[in-house]
């Protein structure tokens, strides 16, 4: 489990150095300044759980990558429908509508890229018997990245 935890963290990290340098989005860097930690604890844990999900078929790597991304578009598209709907003054749903309207479908690659991240950088974790010292490394890393984001 430390492995995916791993993977998805220096994920989460990536989309963070990313939207510091290359994407600009508004809502991107709303997210992770209006939210900090509890941003990146939203996302790391939805990429370990969708991985962690199509694990359980026990399928090649191939297999897991195509129904962890599978599942992340359902919930994605679950989770968009609902927000058409929503209507109320939740500041982290309304930020989501806001990121929806300013990214559409692309959020959908980008998930589904995150997605395949987390599954391809797991491989390379599983291998190491150091996650116990990479996690550490990588939470500690975790506030410099979320406190950077302007």
């Amino acid at each position: 489990m430390l492995a995916l935890l791993n993977a998805a963290l220096v994920t989460d990290l990536a989309v963070i150095a990313l939207s510091l340098t290359v994407f600009k989005s508004k809502t991107l860097t709303q997210w992770y300044r209006e939210f900090g930690i509890g941003a990146v604890i939203a996302d790391v844990l939805i990429l370990v759980l969708v991985v962690w999900l199509a694990q359980l078929y026990q399928g090649n790597l191939f297999v897991t990558a195509c129904i962890a991304v599978g599942i992340q578009m359902t919930h994605d598209l679950l989770f968009g429908a609902f927000l058409q709907q929503y209507t109320g003054t939740s500041p982290i749903f309304n930020l989501f509508k806001g990121y929806t309207k300013e990214n559409g479908a692309y959020i959908l690659v980008a998930d589904a890229a995150m997605v395949l991240s987390t599954v391809i950088l797991e491989q390379f974790f599983a291998m190491s018997r150091y996650n116990d010292i990479f996690t550490v490394g990588l939470v500690y890393l975790v506030p410099y990245f979320v406190f950077s984001v302007a």
